[in-house]
């Protein structure tokens, strides 16, 4: 690198929270920030998944009055904006918190004197991309708009909000925003379809996928201190870590647990919060479900020893979900050599990638039988399961290693950039 370049990040969302886009977002920036980089990280204050306590946190940063943070960790600039944190969630309170971040975001970057090379807007909420283009456009320095999470068609799709004026109004702000970037870039093969299919030319909608740090997350024994000190260890333990949110179908794990739960072998080990996770309690409560440990999110220090307690993890979508979202939650079992069982329609990529990799068993959405037979055929198989288990750490190391995804990433964005605003960003990016 011949000079050091200026990076400036926008994201909702990035650590101390542990679990979603905040993870890529932190390892992202830390890893540039490592090669040389001059990374500025603009950011809220953690808040996500919703009702995790954070209050340790803003205790230490005396952040109680505040409306900006700054924070320096492991190489990384981070620009905080205070937001509206909601205790419940719903449509009008999820937009009024965004809109608390958009605003405050707004107003510390127009009043910003510093001078960066390139902005990358990681979304959602997808408004933000409005904020990236106003300081695109007043700092004269191009954009990279990337989409974890098609918003608007998850809206839609999972029946969240019905086509009308407003969804028009979102769906025009999207087609405004992707155009004005420079690039686009996505997660999945299924997401870059339908954003061509918007009416965006090929080549400009790239891949930028996910991830997971295979250097951190290794296989272990099962007897481990996370594992013993839930008994959990002589259990055959049934995971599902990450969000309990629309996209996810909690349901049909509860309903493949009570059918179980005469089974004093089997434990269903449900991490993590979400709007549903109300609704999982309570179903626990009326079926008396003593099979099912229910935990909040783990601190990164034991992850590695969750993910290794489990003996097969579960990503269960809706029928609804199609290609709008890829679940990370699918590369940290992966990564320490636990086979999956994904519930999902076959057009999903999750559905594709686990078929031809052959890392764990595809079956149909919403149907608890054929969970609980994919459950008890890895159970009675050990040996099946172990390979298939192997075949998922293999398959993360070769093609959704941290390293390897970012270095592409970082070849990609400046190797046709000399640090002069350009009409168009000239990024090749590399596809897998």
């Amino acid at each position: 690198m011949v000079k050091t370049l200026k990076l400036l990040i926008l994201g909702i969302n990035y650590y101390p929270e542990l679990i979603g886009i905040a993870v890529y977002n932190t390892e992202m920036c830390e890893y540039l920030a490592k090669k040389g980089y001059d990374i500025q990280m603009l950011t809220g204050f953690p808040y996500y998944p919703f009702g995790v306590d954070f209050s340790s946190w803003h205790k230490e940063k005396k952040s109680r009055f505040k409306i900006f943070l700054n924070e320096y960790i492991n190489g990384v600039n981070i620009k905080r904006v205070n937001l509206y944190k909601p205790k419940k969630t719903s449509i009008t309170k999820r937009i009024i918190h965004e809109s608390s971040f958009l605003f405050l975001a707004t107003i510390r970057l127009i009043f910003s004197f510093e001078k960066y090379t390139l902005i990358i807007c990681v979304v959602p909420p997808l408004l933000l991309g409005l904020v990236a283009y106003i300081v695109s456009k007043l700092k004269g320095i191009p954009f990279v708009f990337h989409v974890q999470d098609l918003q608007p068609d998850a809206a839609v799709e999972l029946g969240m909000l019905k086509r009308g004026l407003f969804t028009s109004f979102l769906y025009a702000i999207e087609h405004f925003i992707y155009n004005k970037a420079d690039y686009i870039s996505t997660i999945s093969e299924g997401m870059r379809n339908k954003i061509i299919n918007k009416g965006f030319a090929k080549d400009k909608v790239k891949l930028f996928y996910n991830w997971a740090n295979t250097e951190m997350l290794k296989p272990m024994t099962k007897d481990n201190p996370f594992a013993k000190r839930h008994n959990l260890d002589k259990k055959f333990v049934v995971l599902h870590a990450g969000n309990m949110g629309e996209k996810q179908d909690m349901r049909v794990i509860l309903e493949a647990a009570r059918k179980m739960k005469t089974d004093n072998s089997i434990c269903f080990l449900l991490v993590g919060r979400g709007s549903k996770r109300g609704f999982v309690e309570d179903y626990m409560k009326k079926n008396a479900l003593s099979n099912v440990l229910l935990l909040e999110v783990q601190p990164k220090s034991v992850v590695n020893q969750m993910f290794s307690s489990a003996d097969v993890a579960l990503i269960t979508q809706t029928k609804e979900v199609k290609n709008i979202v890829m679940p990370s939650k699918v590369f940290g079992p992966a990564s320490v050599e636990k086979p999956l069982i994904v519930a999902a329609a076959d057009d999903c990529e999750i559905f594709k990638v686990v078929k031809k990799y052959n890392f764990g068993i595809v079956i149909t959405p919403e149907e608890p039988n054929e969970l609980v037979a994919a459950i008890d055929r890895l159970k009675k198989d050990r040996k099946w399961a172990e390979s298939m288990g192997k075949n998922g750490r293999l398959f993360m190391i070769k093609e959704r290693k941290m390293e390897k995804i970012i270095d592409q990433f970082e070849q990609s964005v400046l190797r046709n950039y000399n640090g002069k605003r350009k009409k168009r960003l000239k990024v090749n990016w590399v596809q897998n």
